[in-house]
């Protein structure tokens, strides 16, 4: 772990950002065969660096001004929540306590920590927790629990009773995209009882290609639907739960 964080402090050196961004623009293929000019920096953490704050500057605004920020893989950063959709879902909810089961690049994660007394990101990739444990001290963050496991397994295991616990399940198959909720990673329908049992309140996430009417069929307790849209183009639905109600109707 150590290294790891030696790793991310070396990239984002001074030196090392200053030749990042002199080349944003650059051919990638060029700079791949001329390998990196710094001896303990490896020349896929810059190429990286450099497609993540290009991607950053309009999706990520505060993230790209951030010169001590790493940047995860370039599909990661692809399904991150942006910056002004995750604001938009911090808005909905302040609480003691709050559970993000697919934790990602932290984006939403971000936000909800600021609304909230006590965060716990849980991720599976344990990459995507290094650098986002890397990203949270970059910030100064300091209620932000990262936990690298299965979410579903934790809330098994565990007795915490959040009040809220937000979900952004992968919509990706083996490489598919997929719009269902049963498809999804999790499969949020095998799981919605022990997820029901260990939160007040439940957030989830879902492609604006999901049926709202087959939500309304799958999901119980639905209070409110979110339709979010940026620059005209709807970008997700969020559908907002509380276990004590039933379905609001259409």
């Amino acid at each position: 772990m150590k290294s790891e964080e030696n790793r991310f402090e070396k990239l984002t050196r001074p030196e090392v950002n200053k030749f990042i961004e002199k080349n944003i623009n650059k051919s990638i293929p060029d700079l791949i065969l001329k390998g990196s000019p710094f001896k303990d920096v490896d020349i896929k953490d810059i190429i990286n660096q450099i497609i993540g704050k290009e991607k950053a500057k309009k999706k990520l605004p505060h993230w790209y001004k951030n010169e001590k920020i790493v940047y995860p893989p370039k599909l990661n950063l692809e399904q991150t929540s942006s910056e002004i959709t995750a604001l938009h879902k911090s808005k909905l909810i302040s609480c003691k306590t709050l559970l993000d089961m697919t934790g990602g690049f932290g984006i939403d994660s971000y936000y909800f920590a600021k609304k909230v007394i006590s965060l716990l990101y849980t991720e599976l990739n344990a990459e995507l927790c290094r650098i986002v444990k890397h990203n949270t001290k970059a910030f100064g963050i300091d209620n932000f629990d990262i936990k690298n496991e299965d979410s579903i397994e934790f809330l098994q295991k565990n007795s915490q009773i959040f009040n809220w616990i937000y979900i952004d399940p992968s919509r990706r198959n083996e490489k598919t995209k997929v719009f269902k909720l049963k498809d999804s990673l999790p499969n949020i329908i095998e799981h919605l009882k022990i997820i029901e049992e260990k939160s007040e309140r439940f957030m989830l996430k879902t492609s604006p290609m999901y049926d709202i009417q087959m939500g309304y069929r799958e999901l119980k307790g639905v209070k409110e639907i979110h339709i979010i849209s940026v620059k005209n183009e709807v970008k997700e639905l969020l559908w907002i739960i509380d276990w004590r109600k039933q379905n609001s109707r259409l």
